[in-house]
This record gives C-alpha cells, structure tokens and sequence, in this order.
C-alpha cells in the first residue's frame, strides 16, 4: 500500500534526520536503525506466530517511542517495565532507549511491598505492564506515595498489525 511505504519512509527519514544532528543518542538505537537499513528484511525476531524483520521491528520501536514522547516520557526519565519475556517487552525496551530514558526493569517474581519499595525509590514517569501482570503492578500501586503514575498495557500499545494498516 502506498500510504504504508509513505509512512515508513517518513519513520526512517526522521530517524536518520535525528542521528545526523545528534551525538547523544544511545548506541543500541543507532544499531537498531542502521541494521534495519541494511538489511530490512532479515529476521529479527520469531515469535509462535510470525516472524518480524529489522525494518518492521525498528518501525514499531519508533511508532511506540512516538506515543511514549506524547505521554511526556523523555531522555532521562525513568521507565518502569513490568512483563514476562514477549516481543512487545523488546519493544517496549528499545523504544524506552530510543528516548533516552531509563527502562526499570521489575522481576515477576517479586512479592508485593519489594515492588512497593523499588516503585517508590525509582518514581518513574510511566509504568508499563503486560495485561497478563497488571493486576499484580495495580496492587503494588494502591499505596498512596507510589499513585500518579500512568500505567500502559503492552498488548494495547503496541499492536504488531494496526500500526503499519496490516490488521
């Protein structure tokens, strides 16, 4: 579809724009565009479902960073990251270090005052949760020094075929 080549072609020329006027973003980011330029249809990441190339990936990662720097997140802030291993937690990843924010990784393993403890000292700018641990960072949450921070679910974030008009 020509609208989606558009797009994707806006993506990266903003990306490239940003590099060559910039020393100070991270190198994981630089990697990631550069790679996806090279070689765009390489695979990046296989999941039971499918399989994402480098330039798909790298687009995802740049349209969720988008609506992360919509929500107020920049370089800096801390990010809070809260999900099993999944393709949307790699992409929630790159995209936090794409802004050059701080990803805070919790354990799903911890109890509920360590989460407590480590929310409160991190006093990050947005949590992020896969909706199958929400309810677990929501409990974590209801107590009133940690409350004010937005919490975001993966799954509705990022959705792997709207974003591009795949779905």
């Amino acid at each position: 579809n020509k609208r989606e080549l558009l797009r994707e072609k806006s993506i990266f020329a903003s990306a490239k724009q940003k590099w060559s006027h910039s020393n100070r973003l991270n190198s994981v980011s630089r990697l990631l565009y550069k790679t996806a330029q090279e070689f765009p249809e390489r695979t990046f990441l296989i999941t039971d479902s499918r399989k994402v190339s480098y330039k798909y990936f790298f687009t995802i990662v740049k349209i969720f960073a988008d609506k992360l720097r919509k929500k107020g997140v920049n370089s800096g802030d801390r990010v809070l990251l809260y999900s099993h291993n999944s393709p949307e937690f790699y992409a929630a990843y790159c995209a936090i270090w794409h802004l050059g924010a701080v990803v805070v990784p919790l354990n799903n393993y911890l109890h509920k005052k360590e989460m407590q403890g480590i929310l409160k000292d991190a006093q990050c700018k947005i949590l992020l949760s896969s909706q199958e641990l929400s309810s677990k960072l929501f409990e974590a949450c209801e107590d009133k020094d940690i409350s004010g921070s937005e919490i975001l679910l993966l799954e509705k974030e990022i959705d792997w075929d709207s974003e591009l008009g795949m779905a």
